[in-house]
């Protein structure tokens, strides 16, 4: 009996690679989707007064230093900054007062905007996954 088991192993590895990319992409958009979620709530949590607050909002899979001019009162709407696809992002803000913002400072927001966003994401993503291992059993 004359076995090809390169072959089928080489065919068996190839498999494997395209099934691993593609469960990577899968992540990749749920933590896209995940983290976009996140950065609207945030975005839309946060006070304004001169919408400089707002307009310093980022997302990205890297840190930078960019924040909006003093003055500046206009800010894109949330999900206009569509991040490339990463397997993590950043979601900063550089404006100098954001941390008060935060802890309360503003009476528009007194509970601050980040902590708030990261509980709601949090119960919508475990109830995903309890719903996704319901479907699983």
């Amino acid at each position: 009996m004359d076995l090809k088991i390169t072959a089928n192993i080489e065919e068996f590895n190839a498999g494997l690679k395209k099934y691993a990319a593609a469960v990577e992409k899968r992540a990749n958009t749920v933590v896209k989707a995940a983290g976009m979620n996140l950065y609207t709530r945030i975005v839309e949590r946060t006070p304004v007064d001169t919408g400089r607050a707002k307009a310093g909002w980022h997302i990205d899979p890297r840190w930078t230093a960019k924040k909006p001019p003093p003055g500046q009162t206009r800010y894109p709407p949330p999900g206009t900054e569509e991040p490339p696809d990463s397997a993590e992002y950043w979601i900063y803000n550089n404006v100098e007062y954001i941390e008060p913002l935060e802890h309360g400072h503003s009476k528009q927001a007194p509970q601050g905007m980040v902590g708030l966003a990261l509980t709601e994401v949090g119960q919508a993503l475990a109830q995903a996954i309890r719903d996704a291992e319901k479907m699983w059993k």
